[in-house]
């Protein structure tokens, strides 16, 4: 009981030995295939940062004499609104972390949620009881809880907001993302986004797909009449480079999983467009983070296959 007591007996001593599971389990999972595996830095050495933590939080705890304290242990970690808001972002952060960062557009999305805990926690470190009157304690807290509260409102505003389509070609269009030198998607005003999209049926243009705002989509054609689409996101790979592409293919009928290879003028003019980024005449600023062993094939290949069974389909 005194050795549990040590090592979890504090709210310092907690976050350590949680912080040390977090370093078996991503250091098992991320490094199983060697320690650079072609993504992100962070996303590579963040084993590290969970066990640095640790030994950190296990030094203060040492060093302050924490568990002396006679408060208990979980109103130490979650004993005040702030202390709980704090506790349940450092859960989502690390559930991010663990299982939604190895995904494209992830990689960034955890460290919000730990450091808005972390920070919150600070914040009542500073405003607690014994160091404020019990006005300003609990105006703080209210404070820290409304701020917190629109953040999430507006992000799920946003999350939830409306892009509208405008477009000629019924069928299909493609939109390109995070291409260097192209201009960035207009702004959304009031939770709302207007695209219109080229006459060919391409747009091209240096934003990232996470700026499409949530996932209410409308489409209309040039007199304003509402269409029914599909929609796919993937990331097409080149064989001969690294270089990857941020891709948004919209059809009226849903055939493919990726762009279909050489069935339309649009799907040739994209071919076209892909061939160029992997010879190097045109740049994509992508960077994917998906896990290596979760990407698929590369274009030609898919592409390849994709012919096959058409041809197989067609004669049948």
């Amino acid at each position: 009981m005194i050795f549990f007591r040590k090592i979890l007996g504090s709210p310092l001593r907690f976050f350590g030995f949680f912080s040390t599971l977090l370093f078996l389990l991503t250091a098992g999972w991320r490094w199983s295939d060697g320690l650079f595996q072609g993504y992100n830095w962070y996303s590579n050495l963040s084993p590290l940062g969970f066990i640095l933590i640790s030994l950190s939080l296990y030094t203060i705890a040492y060093k302050t004499k924490d568990l002396r304290s006679k408060k208990t242990f979980l109103s130490r970690l979650v004993g005040s609104p702030i202390k709980l808001i704090a506790f349940l972002l450092i859960l989502w952060g690390t559930y991010i972390l663990i299982y939604l960062i190895g995904y494209i557009h992830y990689e960034s999305l955890f460290i919000w949620f730990i450091s808005g805990g972390i920070s919150l926690y600070l914040i009542e470190l500073f405003f607690s009881k014994e160091k404020v009157k019990k006005k300003k304690y609990w105006t703080v807290q209210l404070i820290a809880m409304t701020l917190v509260g629109l953040i999430f409102l507006l992000a799920y505003l946003d999350s939830t907001a409306k892009t509208d389509f405008i477009i000629n070609n019924k069928n299909e269009f493609i939109i390109v993302y995070e291409m260097d030198g192209y201009p960035p998607l207009p702004s959304t005003l009031f939770w709302r986004k207007t695209i219109h999209i080229p006459d060919n049926g391409i747009l091209i243009t240096s934003s990232s797909v996470m700026e499409l705002p949530g996932y209410r989509k409308n489409y209309f054609d040039e007199k304003g009449d509402l269409i029914k689409m599909y929609r796919e996101y993937n990331s097409e790979y080149c064989s001969t480079n690294k270089a990857t592409m941020s891709v948004d293919y919209f059809a009226s009928k849903m055939l493919s999983y990726h762009i279909p290879c050489g069935q339309s003028d649009l799907q040739i003019a994209f071919q076209n467009l892909f061939d160029s980024m992997c010879k190097g005449e045109i740049k994509s600023n992508f960077i994917d983070t998906t896990l290596p062993k979760y990407r698929h094939d590369s274009r030609d290949i898919w592409c390849n296959e994709y012919k096959k069974n058409l041809v197989s389909s067609t004669i049948e």
